[in-house]
């Protein structure tokens, strides 16, 4: 299973979350650029069973 996260511009979503216990089961991939076209974002994103967004 694949987990993204999504807009993480300063790299430090694995770094404020314990994600240990979903590492064995789960790859987590950060993107730290933005994307706003919708088509860029839908091939992104279609291999990934989790998305997570960042908010600041």
């Amino acid at each position: 299973m694949q987990l993204a996260i999504l807009d993480d511009y300063q790299e430090i979503s694995l770094d404020y979350a314990d994600w240990s216990h979903i590492s064995q089961q789960v790859q987590i991939k950060v993107f730290s650029d933005h994307i706003s076209e919708e088509n860029e974002i839908v091939k992104r994103l279609q291999d990934f069973s989790i998305i997570c967004v960042m908010r600041e």
